[in-house]
């Protein structure tokens, strides 16, 4: 019986003689269902090396992840600082906004 980690290899001899024909065609008809059979075990290796594969795949996707969020965070922090900045300037324009209206309220009064 073949299992664990057997490996089979099968050779189908054919003869060209006319003679020979249903005799050939007999072993080409079984070599090919031979060659459809699949093992328990050889398709779980299959499996196990593209497991390998997602494995060794996984640190570089971390790393990929990781340095996104951190892109991600940098940019968070500079939109907050250009927040802060914006509404101090925006704060900067009122104050020089209510100064200006006061300085035309005095040369308004000062015309008149």
């Amino acid at each position: 019986s073949l299992g664990g980690q057997a490996k089979v290899v099968m050779f189908a001899h054919v003869n060209p003689s006319i003679a020979s024909t249903a005799e050939t065609i007999s072993t080409l008809t079984f070599a090919q269902r031979v060659a459809s059979v699949q093992l328990g075990r050889a398709r779980q290796h299959v499996e196990s090396i593209e497991i390998l594969e997602a494995r060794e795949e996984v640190p570089r996707i971390r790393d990929d992840l990781e340095r996104a969020l951190s892109t991600v965070e940098e940019q968070g922090l500079e939109l907050d600082d250009a927040r802060r900045q914006l509404r101090e300037m925006e704060e900067s324009v009122r104050q020089y906004q209510s100064q200006l209206e006061g300085s035309e309220r005095e040369r308004e009064k000062a015309e008149l």
